[in-house]
């Protein structure tokens, strides 16, 4: 939400103008992606719209149970009206963040903005704990204009 002052004349352009007290470029959006407990064994995709932010950020809780949960960054430039779940999306997860994978508590930082040329940004969660589907994950996100 954006707070605005009061208007006020501004003579130069016989105008009334506001003024953006706490303006979009410093606001942030948080979501939880993801909050699984005892997942199954599985793939699963979370998605983020990253148009017109240039930082994102992921907090990753991640607890294997009996097997491992394994979480990898995907992005995508595709920008041509398709679904963001039918794009095709590439694994970016070393090239952004140093790491081919991750399987352990984590928080993901793009600091370099990397990301900020993407259209979307897929979270990739693979749960393998052989049958016993007791894995749990919880993602938080965080992104900037």
């Amino acid at each position: 939400m954006t707070y605005r002052t009061q208007p006020a004349f501004d003579g130069a352009t016989n105008s009334i103008r506001y003024n953006d007290v706490s303006p979009e470029s410093t606001q942030y959006i948080p979501e939880t992606l993801a909050d699984v407990t005892d997942g199954t064994d599985g793939t699963y995709y979370y998605y983020v719209n990253m148009d017109s932010y240039r930082k994102g950020g992921w907090q990753l809780i991640l607890d294997g149970g009996s097997g491992t949960v394994t979480v990898t960054v995907e992005a995508t430039l595709q920008s041509d009206g398709t679904a963001m779940s039918s794009c095709t999306y590439e694994d970016v997860t070393s090239d952004v963040f140093g790491s081919a994978s991750y399987t352990a508590d984590d928080i993901l930082l793009d600091n370099a903005e990397a990301l900020a040329v993407a259209k979307y940004v897929r979270i990739k969660v693979v749960a393998s704990t052989s049958g016993s589907d007791d894995a749990d994950w919880t993602i938080y996100n965080l992104r900037l204009y």
